[in-house]
């Protein structure tokens, strides 16, 4: 699996304004330095909850398709229970490792000769949010790619909003938080958890994963 990220929206204009007054900064003259710390703040955030929070379009390739269910949980126990096509064709629902997933704009899968051919958008429905996907419509089969890394790859666009007014305001805040506490002990060694620290665990615990 590997998600190529084509464009993501640039957010940080307003956000750094918003930035500055939650700080109370008034002037540019710390604009870059204030920049570099939302950016991270941002890039932590998402990567710790393995979510998008500014929308992106992206390329996700796939060498399988992830199709939650019974089927697939034989195959993972080590029970090869029927044909590898048949983990592939089973199941209506295939979940996407991008979140939240907003929309697909094209499904292609690679064949022997290397060429992409498009799977019909007439043969499936989009599943958005946190645990998005593909569902399978009735009377079709999941197209099965003929190489065996990457051979399914998705257009997708994904994240929780392209502006900044449009992220839950909960997600606003802890950016805002986590780049503050950042600001403020800029120079400072720090060894504890910066979600924890900073205050913004709590807020993000919506977002957590969940563990069995």
């Amino acid at each position: 699996m590997r998600v190529v990220d084509i464009e993501k929206t640039d957010i940080l204009p307003v956000l750094l304004e918003e930035f500055k007054d939650h700080l109370r900064i008034d002037g540019a003259d710390e604009d870059a330095s204030l920049s570099s710390f939302l950016s991270v703040a941002v890039q932590l955030i998402e990567q710790r909850y393995d979510m998008a929070i500014i929308a992106r379009s992206a390329h996700v390739l796939l060498d399988r398709w992830d199709i939650p269910g019974k089927v697939k949980e034989r195959w993972w126990q080590g029970v090869a229970e029927g044909s590898v096509e048949s983990l592939f064709c089973a199941g209506k629902f295939a979940l996407l490792p991008v979140k939240p997933l907003i929309s697909i704009s094209q499904i292609d899968t690679q064949d022997a000769a290397g060429d992409w051919q498009l799977w019909p958008a007439a043969n499936y429905t989009v599943v958005q949010g946190l645990e998005g996907g593909v569902n399978r419509k009735s009377g079709n089969s999941w197209p099965v790619p003929e190489c065996a890394k990457g051979g399914i790859r998705l257009a997708v666009t994904y994240g929780f909003s392209d502006t900044w007014n449009g992220i839950p305001a909960s997600l606003q805040q802890a950016v805002l938080m986590l780049a503050a506490f950042l600001y403020t002990n800029r120079g400072t060694s720090q060894t504890g958890d910066v979600f924890m620290a900073s205050g913004v665990k709590p807020i993000l615990s919506p977002y957590e994963r969940k563990r069995l």
